[in-house]
Protein backbone atom coordinates (compact mmCIF):
# COMPACT_ATOMS: atom_id res chain seq x y z
CA UNK A 1 0.00 0.00 0.00
CA UNK A 2 2.95 2.63 1.02
CA UNK A 3 4.53 1.77 -2.38
CA UNK A 4 1.48 2.72 -4.34
CA UNK A 5 2.66 6.16 -6.77
CA UNK A 6 -1.28 7.53 -5.87
CA UNK A 7 -0.30 7.86 -2.29
CA UNK A 8 2.50 10.11 -3.20
CA UNK A 9 0.61 11.90 -6.14
CA UNK A 10 0.23 15.51 -5.45
CA UNK A 11 -2.53 17.15 -7.00
CA UNK A 12 -1.82 19.91 -9.43
CA UNK A 13 -5.20 21.05 -10.82
CA UNK A 14 -6.76 23.90 -9.55
CA UNK A 15 -10.43 22.57 -10.86
CA UNK A 16 -10.65 19.30 -9.77
CA UNK A 17 -9.25 17.33 -6.64
CA UNK A 18 -8.21 14.38 -7.80
CA UNK A 19 -6.41 12.92 -4.26
CA UNK A 20 -8.05 10.25 -2.37
CA UNK A 21 -6.59 9.35 0.73
CA UNK A 22 -7.46 6.95 3.34
CA UNK A 23 -7.18 6.96 7.25
CA UNK A 24 -5.89 4.16 8.97
CA UNK A 25 -7.75 3.95 12.55
CA UNK A 26 -6.75 2.54 15.74
CA UNK A 27 -7.93 -1.19 16.72
CA UNK A 28 -9.53 0.58 19.54
CA UNK A 29 -11.63 3.38 17.33
CA UNK A 30 -12.45 0.17 14.51
CA UNK A 31 -13.97 -2.06 17.51
CA UNK A 32 -15.65 1.05 19.24
CA UNK A 33 -16.91 2.58 16.18
CA UNK A 34 -18.70 -1.19 14.98
CA UNK A 35 -20.07 -1.15 18.39
CA UNK A 36 -21.58 2.27 17.87
CA UNK A 37 -22.85 1.49 14.28
CA UNK A 38 -24.80 -1.62 15.35
CA UNK A 39 -25.56 0.23 18.75
CA UNK A 40 -24.33 -2.89 21.20
CA UNK A 41 -24.13 -0.97 24.17
CA UNK A 42 -21.28 -2.02 27.44
CA UNK A 43 -22.63 -2.52 30.71
CA UNK A 44 -23.29 0.61 32.83
CA UNK A 45 -20.01 1.41 34.75
CA UNK A 46 -21.85 1.21 37.92
CA UNK A 47 -22.34 -2.48 37.80
CA UNK A 48 -18.32 -2.86 38.07
CA UNK A 49 -18.87 -7.08 37.47
CA UNK A 50 -20.71 -6.54 34.25
CA UNK A 51 -19.09 -3.84 33.20
CA UNK A 52 -15.41 -5.67 33.37
CA UNK A 53 -16.63 -9.19 31.99
CA UNK A 54 -17.82 -6.80 28.65
CA UNK A 55 -14.23 -5.26 28.93
CA UNK A 56 -12.46 -8.64 29.58
CA UNK A 57 -14.65 -9.93 26.62
CA UNK A 58 -14.05 -7.31 24.20
CA UNK A 59 -10.21 -7.60 25.21
CA UNK A 60 -10.02 -11.62 24.37
CA UNK A 61 -12.00 -10.81 20.99
CA UNK A 62 -9.16 -8.41 19.98
CA UNK A 63 -6.53 -10.93 21.25
CA UNK A 64 -8.38 -13.43 18.90
CA UNK A 65 -7.89 -11.23 15.91
CA UNK A 66 -4.20 -10.83 16.49
CA UNK A 67 -4.61 -7.33 18.69
CA UNK A 68 -2.41 -8.16 21.92
CA UNK A 69 -1.83 -5.28 23.70
CA UNK A 70 -0.21 -6.71 26.40
CA UNK A 71 2.45 -9.53 27.39
CA UNK A 72 0.35 -10.42 30.33
CA UNK A 73 -2.45 -11.49 28.26
CA UNK A 74 -4.13 -15.35 28.28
Amino acid sequence: MFSSQSIFDEDHAIETDDNKGAIIKPPLEVVLGTLRFFEIPLSNEANATSYYGDLDRLRRYLIDQGWNFSSHSK
